[in-house]
């Protein structure tokens, strides 16, 4: 899991409780439940490693249920910016919009999801809501705001790729023109 919600668990998994004791309480440590492990020192002193007793999160409901929920998806992230992200999202490859199925797919049980959205997320709440600049077959990515997409499937209205080179002053580079990514 790669959010907050995640990061909680596995930063309890990882810091366990360790106490320095003598070697009298060490050899009691021995007994108690949650001991892991120890490691001499001195000739009395030993480091003693505890599991947790107990585990905080301090992350609501909802985001656990948003993080579990949408971490089913067969999505990779290629780049992003403070106001733009370029994802691969994996649908249904035999399907007739092709790569143009956007998230269709991805929900399995719409009734479902129809019914029970509601309850977990607010009104104003866009679980799947997706602006599209571009949208095709294969994307290069060389930093943010820097791609070129392939579109083989595209009509009289729009053009066969698109690309973005932000930060690059097209007068002083004259050979970055339509003609080269045709």
């Amino acid at each position: 899991m790669n959010s907050s919600y995640g990061t909680d668990g596995m930063n309890q998994e990882k810091y366990q409780q360790t106490k320095l004791l003598s070697s009298d309480r060490t050899w009691l440590s021995h007994l108690q439940s949650s001991f892991v492990n120890d490691s001499q020192l001195t000739d009395d002193l030993y480091a003693v490693q505890f599991n947790a007793e107990s585990c905080n999160c301090d992350i609501c409901l909802h985001s656990a249920y948003f993080v579990l929920d949408n971490s089913k998806y067969w999505m990779h992230y290629i780049c992003g910016d403070t106001d733009s992200m370029t994802w691969v999202i994996s649908g249904k490859p035999d399907a007739d919009e092709g790569y143009r199925q956007k998230f269709k797919y991805v929900i399995k049980d719409q009734k479902f999801f129809d019914e029970n959205y509601p309850l977990f997320f607010g009104q104003y709440k866009q679980l799947l809501g997706v602006s599209y600049e571009a949208e095709g077959t294969a994307c290069i990515a060389l930093a943010p705001k820097i791609h070129y997409i392939y579109n083989p499937l595209s009509n009289e209205n729009e053009k066969d790729y698109n690309y973005c080179l932000k930060g690059i002053i097209q007068k002083q580079n004259v050979h970055l023109n339509d003609e080269l990514f045709k």
